[in-house]
């Protein structure tokens, strides 16, 4: 008689997300695993991904009885000396833990993994061969197989990630393309080094975008969470691989910013 395969824990889990997305390519302020577990034993048989652990995320898990839920960002940066629901880190935490819900996160090694946030990004906008550049590798730069002029590039990558785009036109035409989901403000100068003509970010403040111009770089801003909300099926898709008994479910929020 064959003996029916035992769902996995989320140490065990961890373990294979660890190996898949490695925490060495993280940043060093970075906050990467599992970051929060009532029951290291308790059997996993769903888990919701999402970008963020919000309070509709927890909820959420709850109402479709998942386990755990597994983000790009962590719900804790920095280490915690009092756990309170007066804050807003606090009471998500007290909350997972009160439901018997597992938070695991992989952010700035998923961004820098092969497959992970930018690969997702460069793939939508349907382009080939990117090779990594900047921080740990993080970003990705590709050129497109025939020149675009930017209001064109604009409504493709509007069509393409969903999302509301802003920035600056600074040369009229675009052909190799810096990519970084998020915030891209500390890349800048990695972009220029790489000779892009266009840096596609989720956000660029002020300052970094008027640098831009002056250096006759255009920038792409199409969002944090529409362009890092591009790794979710990626996410899905991996715990599929390693736990095909595991369900999964996206959970995204309706976010534009």
């Amino acid at each position: 008689v064959r003996k029916e395969k035992l769902m996995a824990n989320i140490v065990e889990i961890e373990r294979f997300l660890n190996e898949a997305v490695p925490i060495t390519l993280a940043e060093d302020w970075d906050n990467n695993g599992l970051i929060v577990c009532p029951d290291s034993k308790k059997e996993i048989k769903k888990i919701l991904i999402a970008l963020d652990t919000t309070s509709g995320a927890i909820e959420q898990a709850k109402k479709v009885g998942a386990d755990a839920i597994l983000t790009h960002h962590p719900v804790m940066f920095d280490g915690i000396r009092k756990l309170k629901d007066d804050n807003s880190s606090g009471k998500r935490v007290i909350a997972a833990i009160k439901a018997n819900i597992a938070l695991i996160n992989y952010h700035t090694c998923l961004d820098a993994a092969v497959g992970g946030v930018n690969d997702c990004i460069v793939s939508l906008l349907g382009g080939k061969d990117a090779i990594p550049f900047g921080q740990l590798n993080a970003g990705r730069i590709f050129e497109l197989e025939e020149p675009e002029n930017y209001e064109d590039f604009c409504k493709r990558a509007e069509t393409a990630l969903g999302a509301p785009i802003t920035g600056i036109n600074a040369n009229g035409k675009v052909k190799k393309v810096a990519v970084l989901g998020g915030s891209g403000k500390s890349f800048l100068g990695d972009v220029l080094a790489c000779g892009a003509d266009t840096f596609l970010s989720g956000e660029l403040n002020y300052s970094t975008q008027l640098d831009a111009r002056e250096m006759n770089l255009n920038t792409v801003c199409a969002t944090h969470y529409l362009t890092e909300a591009t790794v979710l099926p990626y996410l899905a898709e991996l715990v599929g691989k390693g736990f095909p008994e595991i369900e999964t479910e996206i959970y995204r929020d309706d976010l534009k910013f």
